[in-house]
């Protein structure tokens, strides 16, 4: 995932935004996990809400500086 993204929901699908610009969209009832990797990626409280109820585990990994 490319650093400075916005992960949100809307209706059933996690949306990933850069720049307010969409990037990838997939439905909540297809994941097993998500990962987040990078520096500057911000995830809103009501995706991590929706993650929660569908039992769906969030991990983020801060990115390595150069």
């Amino acid at each position: 995932m490319t650093s400075g993204c916005y992960v949100t929901v809307s209706k059933d699908e996690l949306i990933v935004k850069r720049r307010k610009q969409e990037i990838f969209r997939i439905a909540i009832s297809e994941l097993t996990m998500v990962y987040l990797e990078g520096r500057g990626i911000a995830i809103s409280a009501d995706l991590t809400m929706r993650l929660c109820e569908q039992n769906v585990p969030r991990r983020r990994r801060a990115g390595r500086r150069a």
